[in-house]
């Protein structure tokens, strides 16, 4: 009867008052599934479980009552908890959220429905800070403050947009007020946030106090893996998966090490296979799915990689990553349409990470959506200054730096292509792609800037001997000095830029044949 009444209530609809959600768990704790009240009386049923009554008090009048800590647990909401789980578990996430929210609603201290949201990565960016707000304002400023303090941390994982001294102030805030700066909760969901701003270092620090203080807190175990995969310490993820392994060998997290492992190492045949062992050992561990569709990815296996990838989107419906890939993937293919859907898609789910914007505006510059194009670089180089200083990725920001220097050369506007591509070569000086580009640009405005050109050509064809586009646009550059009557070379040249030309026939042939091959 348990069991049937369970199933009914299954199939029922999902509740819209609390009312009729309080009407559907009753229907679960029926007789059959409920214990009668002699039953109850018997076993202590409304007593804590936490309490266990002496042998020799047999007085009633002096028994004492239960904590009203264990008074205030709210039976409906582990109730919908467990509904909620049981949904997820048969891939009905829409009402599984909706049931997890509802136990959160009629009881803001049910951790283990928003520990269920959370671990599972069933809500978006969006969906996470709204929960946040919810439960600050439904647990208030009394006795229940440092658990909306630790919901605030965990949910604030995927907030990106929100500046970092926020973010650090609500961690500090657990520290100091709370006492909770060495707990493992607090300090796991510090690495995922860092991991996500892409500070890989400081995620790396954060997650090996959590290794360091419990090496087998499974919890945290993906973050600190693929921080070290960031980072190169291969000896580090060497001895780490080793432990691992040897400590938990039927756990999915050991051999995911070993995946990612040789994945840092470059042995791709040997990292499927591992991430293909890690997903059989627990296929609902959605980092094996990652893993395994970049392994495949590496080997420029699309179709493997994009079915990795949708395993992993299923399982992780709430993070933007699986879509994210998926749309790099098409976007390697050269099947535009397919790799915007998805990269907007991710960019719903996590509208402040900077890759899945540099991508979506490398399709639009591709499909020749110019103006669009250069908002959407514009908002990279945006979201690349809320990250930290120490960040690498902040670093790496030269790629839409030149992307953008690509776009305003399309739009011909050639005084903003020279100045963002001087600003990525003091980026990235050593890229023989950007001199080249930028020694185009140079050729378009041809006179003295020529021999700015000429440079550019020889330090790109210095570093990359067989760069054809660059040897060939030396050599016409050389041909066009030898024609005009240029002054001195060595006089230093004005650094302002002239107004560069509109017309197609105010450029020499050599410039407009630059533009026309300079690949993007």
């Amino acid at each position: 009867p348990a069991l049937a009444s369970l199933e009914s209530s299954l199939e029922a609809p999902v509740p819209s008052t609390p009312n009729e959600d309080l009407d559907v768990i009753e229907q679960t704790l029926r007789p059959g599934a409920r214990p009668t009240e002699e039953e109850e009386e018997e076993a202590g049923f409304f007593a804590s479980p936490m309490m266990v009554q002496s042998p020799d008090d047999d007085d009633e009048d002096e028994e004492e009552e239960p904590p009203e800590v264990y008074r205030r647990v709210d039976l409906a909401a582990a109730a919908c908890s467990v509904l909620g789980q049981a949904y997820e578990a048969l891939e009905n996430r829409s009402r599984a959220v909706a049931w997890l929210k509802r136990a959160l609603q009629l009881d803001p201290r049910c951790a283990e429905a928003l520990s269920f949201l959370v671990e599972r990565k069933l809500l978006s960016a969006a969906d996470e800070k709204a929960l946040s707000r919810r439960l600050s304002a439904a647990l208030g400023e009394g006795d229940d403050a440092w658990v909306a303090a630790l919901y605030g941390a965990r949910l604030c994982v995927h907030d990106c947009e929100a500046p970092l001294e926020a973010v650090e102030a609500r961690f500090d805030a657990l520290e100091r007020v709370h006492g909770l700066g060495d707990n493992n909760e607090v300090l796991c969901a510090r690495a995922e946030h860092l991991y996500y701003r892409h500070d890989a270092r400081a995620a790396h620090a954060a997650a090996k106090a959590v290794y360091s203080s419990d090496p087998f807190d499974f919890a945290c175990v993906p973050v600190y893996l693929a921080s070290m995969v960031e980072l190169g310490l291969a000896h580090d993820l060497f001895a780490c998966a080793h432990d691992l392994v040897k400590a938990y060998p039927k756990n999915a997290a050991s051999w995911f090490a070993v995946g990612c492992y040789y994945l840092l190492v470059a042995k791709n045949d040997a990292a499927q296979r591992y991430f293909h062992k890690a997903a059989k050992l627990c296929p609902r561990f959605a980092p094996a799915w990652i893993g395994f569709g970049n392994a495949f990815a590496a080997q420029d296996e699309s179709e493997q990689a994009m079915a990795a990838y949708r395993s992993a989107s299923r399982l992780f419906q709430g993070s933007h990553l699986p879509l994210a890939f998926i749309g790099m993937e098409y976007l390697r293919t050269n099947n535009l349409p397919l790799a915007k859907h998805f990269l907007r898609g991710a960019k719903r789910l996590c509208p402040s990470d900077p890759l899945v914007a540099n991508e979506l505006g490398v399709v639009e510059l591709r499909q020749g959506a110019y103006h669009e194009a250069e908002d959407t670089f514009l908002a990279v180089l945006h979201l690349f200054r809320a990250l930290p200083e120490r960040a690498p990725l902040r670093a790496a920001c030269e790629s839409s730096v030149f992307n953008l220097a690509q776009t305003y050369r399309k739009l011909r506007d050639f005084n903003k292509a020279a100045r963002y591509f001087e600003l990525a070569l003091s980026l990235k000086p050593r890229d023989p792609s950007v001199r080249a580009a930028l020694g185009a640009i140079y050729h378009v405005f041809g006179g003295s800037y020529l021999h700015r050109a000429i440079d550019c050509y020889h330090v790109s064809l210095g570093v990359r001997p067989d760069d054809t586009f660059a040897a060939e646009m030396l050599t016409r550059a050389l041909k066009e000095v030898a024609d005009l009557d240029l002054p001195n070379p060595f006089h230093p040249i004005n650094r302002h830029l002239p107004t560069a030309p509109n017309d197609d026939e105010d450029l020499t042939d050599a410039a407009r044949d630059s533009l026309e091959r300079l690949s993007t």
